[in-house]
């Protein structure tokens, strides 16, 4: 986890030209008020954010409106975006029916997902770490795009837990080279984590009309219902996908390398994705619609819960779980590889 910090320092001093001042501290670190600040730089092309006056206090002051929250959230989105691709890669390597098994600790695939994960994580808590929810002075907008960084964070950590089982949870951000502000659970207490800590929160004044690029409500009970699938909740999760509408609910788009804009399509919660999991809460003919989908989204996973993963790929038992990067190992004292892994 520290190294992945120390990347995204690195990165971030060598984009910010010398009209920018951002101070370090005495052992090297840099402030989390500077981190987020540099963050919004890069984010909006090297302005603070689109001609409005970006305000960010210490660390320990807590900002509302004034936090220029439409560019940063656009940056998580683009992170996520990132991570979504990098997850598919490393699960088509496991979707793909090949004999030498090629997912090792050494993979970049394996690398890329893990630290995109918690790059993007650590981004999400800078954020929320900045909102004081009851404050009066908050408006709807800013509201919402809370509610949204709290499904991104149970999104990801979804992933997280079906893909690896036991994984760190931050905490809060990691602002500092030295933090290990993180707990380590298992993959059931995850999903509990996203259900009861991530959980969509009721505010008024919320869009009438949600945005299929954008998370809201409709998505997370989409996101809900692959959690208590996963948990062996068929009955609830029913409840629900109950009422939502016969369309594509969320689509992510990925980075288009040639206008260098996030405009490729890369569906989520489409019709047919939510038409599979219906059929999965029902036990009624799930397998032959996941099998039928033109999006790999959320068939690794399937095939988990379906108790078909081995059969479907050829994977070996040991496989149903990914190997941690063996990069994080040498720096994480807290993570032991997964069993059948070298």
């Amino acid at each position: 986890m520290k190294n992945i910090f120390c990347l995204f320092l690195l990165l971030v001093c060598s984009t910010v030209t010398y009209s920018q001042n951002y101070d370090l501290n005495d052992d090297g670190s840099v402030n989390s008020s500077d981190v987020v600040l540099l963050y919004n730089y890069i984010s909006n092309g090297g302005t603070s954010g689109g001609g409005d006056t970006l305000v960010v206090g210490p660390s320990d002051v807590v900002v509302d409106e004034t936090f220029y929250w439409e560019a940063a959230v656009a940056g998580v989105y683009s992170c996520l975006s990132q991570f979504e691709e990098a997850r598919r890669a490393l699960e088509k390597l496991r979707l793909e029916k090949q004999e030498d098994h090629p997912i090792t600790p050494y993979c970049s695939e394996v690398s890329n997902s893990w630290q995109l994960a918690y790059g993007t994580l650590n981004k999400i808590e800078l954020l929320l770490s900045k909102i004081d929810l009851s404050s009066s002075n908050l408006t709807a907008t800013a509201k919402l795009r809370v509610n949204e960084m709290l499904h991104a964070k149970s999104y990801i950590y979804y992933h997280l837990a079906t893909l690896w089982g036991r994984v760190p949870v931050l905490k809060g951000a990691m602002t500092d080279v030295f933090d290990n502000n993180m707990v380590y659970m298992s993959a059931q207490e995850v999903y509990d984590y996203c259900l009861k800590e991530c959980s969509w929160i009721d505010f008024e004044g919320e869009e009438s009309e949600p945005s299929s690029n954008r998370f809201n409500r409709q998505s997370w009970q989409v996101l809900k219902a692959e959690v208590l699938l996963t948990k062996g909740e068929r009955e609830n999760a029913l409840k629900c996908l109950e009422g939502l509408p016969d369309k594509d609910i969320f689509i992510i788009y990925g980075l288009d390398k040639e206008s260098g804009n996030y405009t490729v399509p890369m569906p989520l919660y489409s019709a047919a994705y939510i038409c599979c999991l219906r059929a999965e809460a029902q036990q009624s003919y799930a397998l032959a619609l996941y099998n039928e989908l033109t999006s790999p989204y959320g068939l690794w996973a399937a095939y988990k819960r379906l108790g078909v993963a081995q059969s479907q790929t050829n994977c070996l038992p040991h496989e149903l779980l990914m190997p941690y990067p063996i990069t994080e190992l040498k720096v994480d004292p807290n993570l032991t590889q997964n069993p059948g892994y070298f």
